[in-house]
């Protein structure tokens, strides 16, 4: 049963046949079960996978000489051969067995490039013949496909700078003729130079096709077709390799490659002479240049150093300026607490008189003790300190240190571990000095380490060296700031530091007292916040001594002593909280609540004697202030600025970015008095700012002031709302604040959403407000001086108002849109609150 399918072109498919007008079939003469070759008129041909039923193109792309192809044969060897439009056609495989073409045209004797279709055979003795508009071409196609034979290819002639150059000629050239010649020299008047070459080949020489290298110039041969010549221009002056190359008429390339050596020579100033005169004038100026480079760096390296000694004196005046600063910053707090105290003793002898002498007292000691420092600091700079040596027990001296500072530490829950790896060690040292040293590290221990931390204090010897480890469980210190620590007048700019201000000699007095002891002194510090605290060394030569039974102990000063010699440095304790009593229950709400916010306890403890007339609470530091302010929302906030924690300015911008206490008067109290620090105060939103020390005086005007303008802006926000003036007397409405405060706003719109809710009440208007019901009436209170239910109440008398005058609602409906569950109940806090029932105010209105 014979079955047929058909085939054609599918655009965008490139398995399909590759033209729909097919000229001529072929089975493959090497496979004819498996391909079968399909020419067409116009897509070149086909070979067909007679399994697959898929098609692979060979086109004019691909080396055929036309795509119309009017037949296909196969010969003997089962090449196959085909007539176009554009002459014959082989069709070969390669080793690999990639197909390739090569073709015929009317110069290789076809009658014309131009065949019939289906005017093509094979003979019985294995000729072809192919007809065309000219005749036809019979051929025997082993004999066309025979190679030829390779011709050798020659050098010709050669020509510079256009000119041709014959043998011994002026140029001095060339010696013997360019065919015979194996190398040449050319001078550097060469700028362009050619060489001619042939093939000897005359055998369809114009077939004949050439290609050339020149090894230094490319590394790759250059198609040069039929050209014969091949120019250089401005070539570099060193030596090259010519080669040339050329192919039969059938394209194949020679094996013979003619080859020519061609060596510029360079011009003078290039030669090699000329080369060692630039290297030694190179090699001078490179000596010239490294002596003024060094010039230079040595003039730079001289301003830089006058440049650092510059800026280090400058630095050391800034330092010295902010010692000033500190010094007047610590001597203004104890004078504030002295000054205060002594005039209170002078207008009350009476009360207080041996507490407040005891202030006097322990606030001078710390004066003369940052004396002392100084003048110590001012000995060592000027070599007038040496040391008072004694022997003892070094060991025993430095345990009887730790315990005098032990109970003095156990205010604020630190505990202290003495950790000695030897039992003794009698050597000669300057206790007085040695005093110092330890007693400022373990006040800086102190100062850094949290309620509740440790300080470990260790002592070993290492071999002729004694090392005092002194660490503490404190915040650490910022790596940036560690290799100047130890400078004088230094402090680290760090809140953590900064906290608690000093005059920055208390280490620099410890290094210069160790140098003086011919010993090193050292620390480690973790990041800061790391939590792992800081270690100091110090590392003391020891002379040691035999112990004697006569020699004597040496004398220590008490515990009580040291706590005052270091008081200043340590931070204060701060205020229990626990010891207050709730001032919100104690005493009567009609007075001022103060918030003081104060580090220093004689400080706090004289300003509370100062404003004896107010409630009072107080905060040892700006955290714990805050935490109290938004508990109690105080009427006066007074604050110093120098607090640890959280300082002062810091303060008072939490304080007035807060909607819960933003409206609350806030007056720095603080020893920085200079202009900027008063100016950076009030940028933070202070609303005065008073220097220590300060008249009592002065402080009272100043919060009853505040006090008063407080009230004024009460009264003027209730005429402004309608709200009742309850006290008070004429407003001065130059002096009043804003009325359009944002949380007032927000209260009154929160109230306007639910002014018809029956069970709307003063917990949901503080839950809406985010505050307790206590925090909302303090806050109402402060701002307006009403109470929420008031301000409930008169919010919704006045949307009655509006619907009386406006609206022909009855009384009742009036009642229940304004939130009153009983209209009886209405009109009685309406003729209450109005002077008039709501009917008789209605006609009222209306009639006017």
């Amino acid at each position: 049963h014979l079955q047929t399918q058909e085939f054609l072109n599918e655009p965008g498919n490139p398995n399909s046949l590759s033209y729909n007008h097919v000229t001529s079939f072929l089975d493959d003469p090497n496979d004819p079960d498996q391909y079968l070759w399909i020419s067409t008129k116009g897509g070149g041909i086909n070979r067909m996978n007679k399994s697959e039923r898929t098609f692979i193109h060979f086109d004019k792309d691909k080396g055929l000489p036309d795509n119309i192809v009017y037949g296909v044969l196969a010969d003997k060897q089962g090449h196959i051969w085909g007539s176009t439009n554009q002459g014959l056609f082989c069709m070969l495989q390669d080793s690999s067995g990639e197909f390739y073409f090569r073709n015929f045209s009317k110069s290789d004797g076809l009658q014309e490039n131009e065949f019939n279709s289906g005017a093509f055979a094979r003979l019985p003795d294995g000729r072809l013949v192919f007809g065309g508009i000219n005749g036809y071409n019979i051929f025997d196609p082993e004999i066309i496909l025979t190679p030829e034979l390779h011709a050798p290819t020659m050098i010709t002639n050669l020509l510079v700078n256009n000119q041709p150059v014959r043998p011994n000629d002026d140029s001095g050239i060339l010696e013997e003729p360019i065919e015979y010649a194996n190398k040449i020299r050319l001078p550097p008047s060469a700028k362009i130079f050619t060489l001619q070459f042939a093939a000897l080949n005359y055998f369809k020489s114009d077939r004949v096709k050439y290609r050339y290298l020149l090894e230094g110039a490319h590394d790759h041969w250059v198609e040069n077709g039929q050209n014969r010549t091949a120019t250089f221009v401005q070539l570099k002056p060193k030596e090259y390799t010519f080669r040339v190359q050329g192919s039969n008429s059938q394209g194949l390339w020679s094996d013979q490659v003619a080859e020519l050596r061609i060596q510029i020579i360079p011009p003078w100033w290039r030669s090699s002479w000329a080369t060692i005169l630039y290297l030694s004038l190179g090699v001078g100026a490179i000596w010239i240049a490294f002596r003024i480079i060094v010039y230079r760096s040595n003039l730079r390296r001289q301003l830089a150093y006058e440049k650092k000694e510059a800026e280090r004196v400058k630095e050391l005046d800034s330092l010295k300026t902010q010692l000033y600063m500190n010094m007047t910053h610590e001597f203004r707090t104890p004078l504030t607490v002295i000054l205060g105290m002594a005039r209170q003793i002078q207008e009350n002898p009476k009360d207080n008189f041996r507490s407040g002498l005891e202030m006097i007292i322990r606030n001078g000691q710390n004066l003369l003790g940052m004396v002392n420092r100084m003048l110590s600091l001012s000995k060592l700079e000027n070599g007038k300190m040496t040391l008072e040596l004694a022997s003892g027990d070094i060991i025993a001296f430095m345990r009887n240190i730790v315990e005098a500072f032990r109970s003095f530490l156990s205010n604020k829950n630190i505990q202290t571990h003495f950790l000695p790896e030897v039992d003794q060690v009698w050597m000669e040292y300057d206790p007085d000095k040695l005093q110092q040293v330890i007693s400022n590290l373990i006040s800086n221990a102190y100062k850094f380490t949290p309620e509740g931390g440790h300080i470990y204090f260790t002592v070993r010897r290492q071999d002729e060296m004694l090392l005092v480890k002194i660490k503490d469980t404190g915040s650490g210190i910022s790596a940036n700031h560690l290799d100047k620590v130890f400078d004088r007048f230094y402090q680290a700019d760090e809140s953590v530091t900064r906290k608690h201000e000093g005059t920055g000699i208390g280490l620099a007095l410890c290094k210069e007292l160790v140098a003086l002891m011919k010993g090193e002194i050292s620390v480690l510090s973790p990041p800061v916040g790391a939590r792992k605290g800081t270690e100091f060394t110090v590392q003391i030569p020891i002379k040691e001594v035999i112990p004697a039974h006569g020699i004597k102990a040496i004398p220590l000063a008490s515990s009580s002593d040291l706590s005052q010699s270091i008081m200043k440095d340590a931070i204060s304790k701060t205020v229990d909280m626990e010891e207050l009593v709730d001032p919100m229950t104690t005493a009567e709400e009609t007075i001022p609540l103060i918030l003081l916010v104060e580090d220093n306890p004689d400080v706090a403890g004289y300003i509370a004697a100062c404003l004896a007339d107010f409630r009072l609470l107080v905060a040892g530091n700006g955290k714990e202030g805050f935490e109290l302010a938004r508990e109690y929302v105080p009427d006066i906030i007074v604050s110093d600025v120098m607090m640890p924690e959280m300082d002062g300015f810091t303060f008072c911008e939490k304080i007035k970015s807060d909607e819960q206490t933003n409206h609350i008067p806030v007056i720095l109290l603080t020893a920085r008095a200079d202009f900027d620090s008063k100016m950076e105060g009030l940028q933070h939103g202070a609303n005065a700012y008073l220097a220590k020390p300060f008249e009592k005086q002065e402080l009272l005007v100043t919060i009853q002031n505040l006090i008063t303008l407080r009230d004024k802006s009460k009264r003027h926000y209730q005429r402004m709302t309608g709200l009742r003036v309850q006290t008070g007397a004429e407003i001065e409405e130059d002096t009043l604040s804003n009325p359009d405060d944002p949380f007032l706003v927000k209260v009154r719109e929160a109230i306007a959403e639910n002014i018809s809710d029956f069970n709307f009440n003063v917990e949901q208007l503080a839950g809406i407000v985010h505050l307790s019901h206590s925090q909302l009436a303090r806050k109402l209170d402060a701002l307006i001086g009403y109470s929420p239910n008031q301000l409930i109440r008169h919010l919704r008398l006045d949307k009655a108002k509006q619907l009386l005058r406006n609206s022909d609602l009855s009384i009742g409906s009036i009642a229940y849109e304004c939130g009153f569950i009983d209209p009886s109940y209405f009109s009685r806090v309406f003729k209450k609150e109005v002077g008039e029932t709501p009917a008789g105010w209605r006609s009222a209105e209306v009639s006017d």
